[in-house]
């Protein structure tokens, strides 16, 4: 058998490799500015999840950058419409719960097993920040969490193609806020932004690999990922357990009980904890 020179050995084991990169990468589609969706129907698949959406149950893996931090843990949500919430954040093998919040729209607590110590008091916007490295109210995590974000009032609206994300995007402004939101190929959110009338960027949020899940068929993301600039903080959740849609979780686990001989330490309803 007549072997081929080396130079064109390299050629068709280069045109191999690239032939396997290829065939192994799935392109994601596009939507052309030619394609140009119907805005109505848009935004009627964002209401409608909106409205049939109750609860969540979901665990993610999460990475979380803060400063000079970079972890990633466990962390199990469970998130019920209006205002009621439950978060457990879980270490590495060997270091367990790290910590574990509930509301439920009233009353917050906090417990923190390293500290032996259980911070409570009224569901404030603030509440969250007991736990989470970001002062973000408790409703909107809820809509990050269940994929729904709340619409602005818009006074000025605008949809168009951007060249940019190779996406549809639908922006509307007033007087305080601007939101963008820029919609996947399949109709879905795919990222969405809020800032202020100054310029400043609340936060930046992208969703991705929608997938069907429970029995009503709902479209719920794979990877979210969040960004509040403002406060250093970006978080990437990537489902990575059972996701339970519309299972109503029991009541209990949203007011968490008083460990024996923890800390008791009272936060009023206008404080901030950073």
């Amino acid at each position: 058998m007549k072997s081929l020179p080396p130079l064109k050995v390299s050629f068709w084991l280069l045109l191999l490799a690239g032939l396997i990169v290829v065939a192994g990468c799935k392109a994601t589609p596009e939507i052309k500015p030619e394609d140009k969706p119907d805005l109505e129907q848009l935004l009627e698949t964002i209401k409608w999840r909106s409205e049939k959406l109750e609860n969540i149950d979901v665990e993610f893996t999460a990475d979380i950058k803060y400063g000079n931090r970079d972890d990633r843990i466990q962390l199990i949500i469970v998130a019920q419409k209006p205002d009621k919430l439950f978060l457990e954040a879980v270490g590495p093998i060997g270091i367990g719960t790290l910590g574990m919040f509930s509301s439920d729209g009233e009353v917050f607590r906090h417990y923190n097993p390293k500290e032996q110590a259980m911070h409570f008091g009224p569901a404030t916007d603030s509440a969250l920040s007991t736990m989470l490295p970001m002062n973000i109210p408790q409703r909107q995590m809820l809509e990050i969490v269940m994929a729904t974000p709340r619409m602005v009032n818009a006074e000025r609206k605008a949809f168009g193609y951007d060249y940019d994300e190779k996406k549809f995007r639908y922006t509307v402004i007033n007087d305080s806020k601007r939101q963008d939101i820029w919609f996947s190929h399949d109709g879905e959110i795919a990222r969405t932004k809020l800032g202020n009338s100054d310029g400043s960027l609340v936060y930046d949020l992208a969703y991705r690999g929608w997938k069907r899940h429970g029995e009503n068929d709902f479209n719920y993301p794979s990877v979210i990922r969040f960004r509040m600039p403002s406060k250093g903080v970006e978080i990437k959740l990537k489902a990575s357990g059972d996701i339970k849609i519309n299972h109503a979780p029991p009541a209990s686990i949203f007011r968490l009980p008083f460990p024996k001989g923890v800390e008791k330490i009272y936060i009023p309803g206008d404080a901030e904890m950073e």
